[in-house]
């Protein structure tokens, strides 16, 4: 065996490992991106003074629960779609390999992205929708009430949404780094 031949095939195992390892990354981070529906995604406060912490899973089940938490409950389908994309993905990826698992993982973290954002948009309005929402009619009290009740993204939000930008980069990373199937050395 030549040195041409041998070095051929060491450059073809450094580059299939590094889309493993680019792969291996992207599914890491889709379960990170999962574990950050456990952590608070939404803060609703009055007066400054916190009223409810809700996790991911508390919006997708509409139980949020807390002190003076009076509202009906409300299912968030677009953030059940999120992760439950999240979910489909990674097992996608996990079922397919090389540039097909790249690409499912890559398409189920894009999808479950601007799912998760229309989800929290709805969940965690401007303050001049929450004023509306609040006070009713009446534009004083709207905007008194507006500088009273508050929500505000929380940390799982974007841990969620952390997990699936590096995990569109690891599927990015992984097709990047991938050869066409012709071109394997013998």
């Amino acid at each position: 065996m030549d040195r041409a031949k041998i070095r051929r095939n060491s450059a073809w195992r450094v580059m299939s490992g590094a889309m493993t390892s680019a792969l291996t990354l992207a599914r890491l981070a889709a379960l990170v991106a999962i574990l950050g529906f456990f952590l608070p995604w939404a803060e609703v406060s009055c007066s400054g003074q916190p009223l409810v912490h809700e996790t991911g899973i508390q919006l997708i089940t509409g139980g949020a629960g807390g002190a003076g938490a009076a509202a009906p409950a409300h299912h968030d389908l677009w953030v059940a779609a999120s992760l439950g994309l999240i979910v489909l993905g990674l097992a996608g990826c996990l079922l397919a390999r090389g540039r097909r698992a790249a690409v499912i993982l890559m398409a189920a973290a894009l999808t479950a992205a601007v799912a998760s954002l229309i989800g929290i948009s709805q969940e965690v309005p401007s303050a001049g929708v929450q004023a509306q929402l609040a006070a009713g009619g009446d534009a004083s009290a709207r905007q008194a009430a507006g500088e009273f009740i508050r929500a505000k993204l929380e940390y799982g939000y974007f841990v969620t949404l952390g997990g699936l930008i590096v995990a569109i980069a690891g599927g990015g990373l992984a097709l990047a780094g991938q050869r066409s199937p012709g071109s394997e050395p013998e």
